[in-house]
Order: C-alpha cells, then sequence, then structure tokens
C-alpha cells in the first residue's frame, strides 16, 4: 500500500505546526515569568551561595 504524497506531506506539516506553535507560546511565557518574578526565580532555581 502506497501513500501519496500528499497524505504524508500533511501529517507531517501538522506535527511540524504543533511544535512551532508550542515552542513560541512556551518561549513566550517562560520569558514572561522570568521576568514578572525575576527574584523568585532566581531564589529557586539559581546557584546556592557556599558559606
Amino acid at each position: 500500500m502506497k501513500l501519496s504524497f500528499r497524505v504524508v506531506f500533511t501529517g507531517w506539516s501538522v506535527i511540524f505546526m504543533g511544535y512551532g506553535s508550542g515552542l513560541i507560546v512556551g518561549l513566550v511565557i517562560g520569558t514572561t515569568l522570568t521576568l514578572r518574578y525575576y527574584e523568585w526565580f532566581v531564589e529557586t532555581f539559581g546557584r546556592r551561595k557556599k558559606m
């Protein structure tokens, strides 16, 4: 059974569109949160100071 080029291309294009949009949304949310809650972010995920 041979798949046509249109079926294969349509499947991959949907995957790439979902990946691309998820990447953009994730970057926007991540940037917004780290800029808005900078102190919390650094305290939670920053390097620990040696005593």
